[in-house]
């Protein structure tokens, strides 16, 4: 099949192509729908790390999982091949949302919410900037100048909602929020704090790098994170990964800091009551591999 599909990306005719594939995640089987293309970034399944950081942390909180940048709802069924707690997802680009119920409607799947908006630290309005020509565009970022060496494709309109509107959709206690905004975590998560404050939850955050000290706005965006984190008394782990893509290890850091390296971009912020269960679950875990060995 992938092969027929790089065929097809080659040829520039994806775009024109629906069917239905199968995906199988932890043992589970998934139906794909694919609709003029939009669907095959399923395949191959990605970031496997993600399921087992999930896996180690659904046990130590009870709460909703909540995804903020759902795209075309990979973290959605990673969530739903390990459980079927309470999901809320938030995605500003309308093509996304259609497909995803699409995707929701073909497994059948509930306990769940999709709001059509990004989350900001106010409620506004923003441009999502996409960088190919593409309407789910995963890579799309709404701060202007995130990728100043890429070319902008096409802008949309989208809508944010601020601290106030954003409790409205999390009245319940929150146990994990995934982030995924392609440079704009800050305003993310500043406008999660209350929700940080009252439910202390962790938070899988992609934080791509800030290259080198010529990189002030994403520097300054990174330290602010840093700054929220440590007033609220959090710590941060780099999850670092294998070869595969598979899950390795949580390495406690103190910050994030200046560096190029793609595979450090994926980050564990924790609140630091529960530092200990996190090494502890994973010496638990290695040791219950080793003695099966």
């Amino acid at each position: 099949m992938y092969f027929f599909l790089r065929i097809l990306r080659k040829l520039r005719l994806l775009k024109y192509f629906k069917g239905r594939f199968e995906l199988s995640l932890e043992n589970k089987n998934f139906e794909i729908p694919v609709l003029n293309g939009i669907g095959m970034d399923h395949f191959p399944a990605s970031e496997p790390w993600m399921s087992e950081c999930i896996k180690r942390l659904l046990p130590m909180k009870v709460g909703n999982f909540v995804d903020v940048g759902v795209n075309i709802g990979q973290t959605l069924l990673k969530l739903r091949s390990l459980s079927d707690c309470e999901y809320v997802g938030f995605e500003p680009n309308q093509n996304c949302i259609e497909y995803v119920h699409a995707l929701i409607q073909s497994n059948h799947l509930n306990h769940l919410t999709i709001v059509p908006y990004g989350i900001s630290d106010r409620d506004e309005e923003g441009l999502l900037h996409a960088y190919f020509d593409q309407s789910t565009d995963s890579s799309a970022s709404l701060i202007a100048t995130f990728r100043p060496e890429s070319k902008v494709m096409h802008t949309t309109q989208v809508s944010l909602i601020g601290p106030q509107t954003l409790l409205g959709y999390l009245q319940k206690p929150v146990a994990i929020i995934k982030i995924d905004v392609e440079g704009f975590e800050w305003f993310v998560i500043k406008g999660l704090e209350q929700i940080i404050a009252r439910d202390r939850p962790f938070l899988l955050v992609e934080i791509l790098p800030v290259y080198d000290a010529s990189g002030t706005d994403r520097l300054e965006r990174q330290q602010q994170i840093e700054r929220l984190l440590m007033q609220n008394k959090y710590v941060i782990f780099r999850i670092l990964k294998n070869a595969d893509d598979s899950f390795h290890q949580f390495e406690r850091i103190e910050k994030i800091g200046i560096h190029s390296d793609l595979k450090f971009c994926e980050y564990l912020i924790a609140p630091a009551e529960s530092e200990i269960h996190i090494v502890h679950s994973a010496t638990a875990i290695d040791d219950l591999i080793f003695k099966s060995q």
